[in-house]
This record gives structure tokens, sequence and C-alpha cells, in this order.
């Protein structure tokens, strides 16, 4: 009489499903499910606390030999999912109606359910896809709000730059000798004149107001230094004071 063999194991497909599920969404597979990387999967689930209703873990042959449920449970799976997706960066779905496939498999829910599993699959993917979105959406308002507020700061900067430079011009006559040299000490102040005036409408206007340097030549000693020490309020209160 022959040796009889042991009786091979057998699990709840259901449990099984979401074993072949999870490991798809983790390891991002778009493809066919390689079994044995399945296999060291599940292993490290069921080491980790995972499978509660496992009591050891599921062995190699119950995922690669071919009579196995579990090999047959990820040939389904790639033979439904892997044919109905086409594959590329944005993973366009080809899926039949839903309708259909009801009335097809109405009386056989095990198949009805196989020819679903796509359809959760790509609510899940949708799903992670919109909460990306929303996450860049959210970032992209925080830039745009920052990036409003500096144009803002700028605009006053430029403001105040404008209104300055036009005080210095106007304050600048033989009524005020503190800054009638601004205008009467030659070619070189003449050329810093005319710069600013090229330029007070513009960003160029910088260059004139440097805080960190003189208007002109500081060896000339006739011409007027600006400087961070006669601050006070503003460049415009600053120039009022002269």
């Amino acid at each position: 009489m022959g040796k009889v063999g042991r009786k091979k194991k057998e699990y709840p497909e259901d449990e099984i499903r979401k074993i072949i599920l999870s490991f798809v969404k983790q390891k991002g597979i778009k493809s066919e499910v390689p079994k044995i990387a399945l296999s060291k999967y599940a292993k490290i689930l069921y080491m980790e606390g995972g499978l509660p209703w496992l009591n050891e873990e599921i062995s190699d042959n119950y995922w690669v030999r071919s009579e196995r449920r579990g090999f047959q449970l990820i040939e389904e799976y790639n033979t439904v999912v892997h044919k109905t997706l086409a594959q590329n960066n944005q993973i366009q779905v080809n899926l039949p109606r839903i309708e259909d496939i009801v009335q097809q498999n109405v009386k056989d829910s095990k198949q009805l359910l196989k020819q679903l599993l796509p359809y959760q699959r790509e609510l899940k993917i949708s799903q992670q896809n919109y909460s990306v979105l929303q996450k860049e959406l959210s970032e992209l308002k925080d830039k745009l709000i920052k990036k409003n507020a500096l144009i803002a700061i700028l605009e006053k900067k430029i403001k105040l730059q404008q209104e300055t430079i036009y005080q210095m011009f106007i304050n600048g006559s033989v009524t005020n000798p503190k800054l009638r040299n601004l205008m009467k000490v030659g070619e070189e102040a003449d050329s810093v004149v005319k710069e600013a005036l090229q330029n007070i409408f513009n960003l160029k206007a910088d260059e004139f107001l440097d805080l960190n340097s003189s208007v002109v030549n500081t060896k000339s000693e006739k011409i007027v230094e600006i400087n961070k020490r006669q601050l006070k309020e503003s460049l415009l209160d600053d120039f009022r004071s002269l």
C-alpha cells in the first residue's frame, strides 16, 4: 500500500486576495505579480503580525506550484488586471461596463468578483492620485501667497524709491544749500543725476539708492553721502530732515 501524502494546506481565498492586493499597492506593481516576491512579502507580513488568522507562514509552494490555489489566484489577478489595464505613465484604463459584467455573471458570484477587481484597483489609484494632487495644490497656494506678499513689499519699496529720488531733485536747488551740491558738482555728479532720471521708474533705481555706498565717489567732499546712519523712519523722512 502506497504512502499517503500530507494534505495540502488551503487558506481563505478572500484573505489571499487581500495579500495579493496589499502586495501590489505596497510595491507599486504595474505588471504581472511576481510569485516568489509575493511569497517573501507574505512571510514578512506573517512575522510582523500582519496576518493574525495564520498560525504558521505560508510555504513557497502555495504560490509557485500550478496546482495550488495561491498560484491560481495570482494568475487570475494577472489575467484580469494585466489584460484590462493599458500600462503607461498615466495608467489608462479600458474596462467593460459594469452593467454588462453584472448581467453576464449574475449567477456566478466568484466570477463576478474576479471581473470587478480591476475597478477596485482603479478606484484606489484614483484616490491616491487625488490625494497627491490636493497636496500639490495646497503647496502651490502657499507659494502663491508668499509670492504675492513679496510682490507687495517690492512694490512698496519701488514707490518709496521713486518718491525719494523725486524729492531729492525737487529740493536740490539754490534754495536748499544742503542738497545744492548734489546737482552742481560737475560731470561726475551730472552722470549720477542722469542715470537716476533714466532709471527712476524701474528696478535699477536700487543702484542709485544703494544704502551701503555713497551716491557718488566719496572722494568728492562736496557730494552728500547717503548711509544707514542717516536712516530714521524711511528714506523719504531722512531726506526731508536734511
